[in-house]
């Protein structure tokens, strides 16, 4: 009988992004002055809006961008009769992230209402490997549930500051009895430093509270925080070295 419950990443996730209420992303590093998010050389990222091309609708070709647990494990926790968890290693965890907007960020105190302050995209793929009891899997297909909106707040604003929210999320845990996490993840921003290699990311809420299934977590495997860390971001953030893509377990056949 499949069990279905709902997952809500507290603000910060996305990061990691997430977690409502908790305090704004640490200011060790520089912080961006004109936009929501930026570059090394405070620059806002590209987005949807951007020109070139010119259109009708703006430039479009918007910022991509790839996060993973870098940091530690990732388990997710939930009770089905009794507590059950699944959990994969460091670094087998991908999430592919979308920029939409990167709007000017805001002064300080400001409500942040209708998505002031807020920069917004799409995770457009999830692909979380190795997992233990089984596999779990994402359905962010076309037609189907599509791209999970995510929104990230500008540390400036009045009400829940730094929050990172990724919502219309799905996933289904194999290993679980086909168990199916929907909603909304909640996180918290991490600014660079914060992440092995120095990058940035998201600070997971442990407690989930908009779970529909009782005592949902979500954590790093050892009941602190788990942390999703971008990697990879067209020429604003990438490896020094790339990585090494080999030797695999298992293949992917064809007729």
């Amino acid at each position: 009988m499949k069990s279905r419950f709902l997952i809500t990443l507290a603000p910060a996730l996305l990061v990691a992004m997430f977690a409502l209420g908790a305090v704004a992303s640490s200011a060790s590093a520089a912080a961006c002055t004109g936009f929501v998010l930026c570059n090394n050389s405070n620059e806002k990222l590209r987005d949807d809006f951007t020109e070139p091309p010119e259109g009708v609708s703006g430039g479009s070709f918007g910022t991509s961008a790839l996060a993973v647990n870098t940091a530690g494990k990732l388990r997710f926790c939930a009770t089905v009769i009794s507590k059950v968890c699944n959990e994969n290693p460091a670094g087998y965890a991908f999430f592919g992230v979308k920029l939409h907007s990167d709007p000017p960020t805001v002064a300080a105190g400001t409500e942040c209402k209708e998505g002031l302050g807020e920069a917004e995209g799409w995770v457009t793929f999830v692909d979380i490997q190795n997992a233990t009891p089984g596999a779990a899997y994402d359905d962010t297909s076309p037609g189907d549930n599509g791209p999970w909106p995510i929104g990230v707040r500008s540390d400036n604003c009045k009400v829940k500051p730094g929050v990172v929210r990724i919502e219309h999320a799905a996933l289904l845990f194999a290993g679980l009895g086909n168990a199916t996490a929907t909603g909304t993840f909640t996180g918290t921003w991490v600014q660079p430093g914060s992440c092995p290699g120095g990058s940035g990311g998201v600070k997971l809420d442990i407690k989930q509270p908009g779970i529909t299934l009782k005592e949902a977590e979500v954590d790093n495997g050892a009941g602190a925080n788990a942390f999703i860390c971008f990697v990879s971001s067209n020429n604003y953030l990438f490896p020094t070295a790339a990585p090494t893509w080999a030797p695999f377990t298992g293949n992917i056949w064809k007729d």
